[in-house]
């Protein structure tokens, strides 16, 4: 580990845009890396919504970031660790002053979950966390091109997400790449949403729904030192510069919580699903709810 101190695709057109084209053949789509971001209690600009992203002593009470770290190992790092194609990298961006014990308990999930090479803990001080992020892009990669996937720390991806993406990327890429510059999108518009109480073995309901462009299922080709993930408008941005949207199938679970960052609720709009734990789809694709709701009862 590195610790620096069933679908229905549509393609959302791009504008016309001066500049060269990143234009990628087969064989350099198939050599793109995949880079998972994630912001564990980071301090800084962020685009996090939340009281506690601008109150030290908030991001960093005790009873946040136990909740944070119960939701990180159970359903970020559980999606990961189930994913049927590991090949992929996670750049986890926080504090330098995260607390010592929870700073520990960070580096212990992530060792426990998965192989050290595939892992980079990056403790900043405050900055815009797009900065953090440009900086470490550039120092592993240079200027070699890759996917960047946001996924916070309490959301988690379906089990098939990375070689469903490493698909779309040949399907989709090749050609898309040729109309204009970088960056492109790939978007999966539907998934779940986890709504959990304060005590997680009282409530931990689960929800479907659709949200196109939500930074949860969004994913960017760019290149180092260009904009990257957490510098974009995730609203905007894809229809800008064009995106392959990808409707139907549940792709994501995102968590409700009261330690939430942004503002996120459960609405009408919202499907829940009875008896949960015995659908197929979710015991598939998301074996790690039904582990996670089991271990809290």
């Amino acid at each position: 580990m590195t610790d620096i101190p069933p679908s229905e695709p549509q393609t959302v057109p791009a504008r016309p845009a001066p500049d060269a084209p990143l234009a990628l053949s087969l064989a350099d789509v198939d050599a793109l890396d995949i880079v998972i971001t994630m912001r564990f209690a980071f301090f800084g600009r962020s685009g996090w919504k939340s009281a506690d992203s601008r109150e030290k002593t908030l991001l960093f009470g005790d009873r946040r970031l136990a909740m944070r770290l119960q939701l990180l190992r159970n359903v970020a790092l559980a999606s990961l660790a189930a994913q049927d194609d590991q090949n992929f990298h996670l750049y986890i961006l926080t504090s330098a002053d995260l607390p010592e014990e929870a700073r520990a308990a960070l580096q212990s999930h992530c060792t426990a979950t998965l192989r050290p090479d595939q892992v980079t803990i990056d403790a900043r001080p405050p900055a815009p966390a797009r900065k953090h992020l440009r900086n470490f892009m550039q120092g592993r990669y240079g200027r070699a091109p890759m996917m960047q996937v946001v996924l916070d720390d309490d959301d988690g991806l379906a089990s098939s997400y990375i070689s469903r993406l490493r698909s779309d990327m040949r399907a989709y890429l090749p050609d898309a790449t040729q109309t204009g510059p970088g960056p492109r999108f790939i978007s999966y518009s539907h998934g779940y949403g986890l709504a959990i109480g304060e005590n997680p073995e009282a409530t931990m309901d689960l929800y479907l729904h659709r949200y196109p462009f939500i930074n949860l299922g969004l994913d960017m080709l760019t290149e180092p030192g260009k904009k990257n993930i957490f510098a974009i408008d995730h609203l905007k941005a894809p229809k800008t510069f064009g995106c392959h949207l990808v409707r139907r199938v549940p792709m994501w679970v995102r968590s409700v919580h009261f330690t939430n960052d942004s503002r996120v609720r459960v609405t009408e709009r919202w499907t829940k699903i009875e008896d949960w734990t015995e659908t197929p789809e979710v015991m598939d694709r998301f074996a790690y709810l039904v582990q996670f709701k089991a271990a809290s009862v």
